[in-house]
């Protein structure tokens, strides 16, 4: 029960952020929605990879899936928030699907600065399993199903019309004891994302 209501909160929470943040755009904005492909591998490392690449490990363990997602830009200029939906099927010395609901928010650096980079997102939201990943198992001793997610993100022009390819770090953990198990993981993910019905 305690775990259903953890869960409960931490969709409701990942709501009320995308709804702030849809709330702050601004109303004469051109919104986009998009449809991406992703896949990536799991890594035995905590968030602290982010930073220490040198002990940087990877697990046998890989994923890949879609990601759906709907973005506003902000008041503020270069600025834009939205919400994405995710399908990911694990695979590898780890079977399970993946299903996350997440805000993000995206700053788009004025161009010719790096013109190459499209732009920089953060994202936080709710990842659910359909199992309990026996990965963090091994790499955190514990594990359960709904945890929180979290996304960092970098996207890059390809010079194709409104497409863009983008690497990201796929987080899973307890959220500083959001939830009861102390747990976590970590992932790369290299993605291809387009516009639908882009302009």
């Amino acid at each position: 029960m305690a775990s259903f209501v953890m869960s409960a909160k931490g969709v409701l929470g990942s709501a009320a952020f995308a709804s702030l943040m849809l709330a702050a755009a601004a109303s004469d904005a051109q919104e986009r929605t998009t449809l991406a492909f992703s896949a990536g591998i799991m890594t035995e490392n905590r968030i602290d990879l982010l930073y220490n690449w040198q002990d940087l490990s990877f697990e046998d363990t890989y994923l890949a899936g879609v990601i759906v997602g709907y973005d506003v830009p902000l008041r503020f200029e270069n600025w834009s928030v939205g919400v994405e939906g995710h399908l990911h099927q694990h695979f590898g010395d780890d079977n399970y699907t993946e299903v996350i609901v997440n805000g993000i928010v995206r700053y788009s650096p004025p161009k010719p600065w790096l013109s190459v980079i499209e732009s920089y997102g953060y994202g936080l939201g709710v990842s659910h399993t359909s199992e309990t990943p026996e990965v963090e198992m091994r790499t955190r001793g514990d594990s359960q199903r709904t945890l929180v997610y979290m996304a960092i993100e970098m996207a890059f022009d390809v010079g194709l019309e409104n497409s863009e390819v983008f690497f990201r770090l796929h987080h899973r953990s307890d959220g500083y004891g959001l939830f009861n198990t102390d747990t976590a993981s970590n992932a790369f993910i290299l993605g291809f994302r387009r516009e639908l019905g882009g302009r």
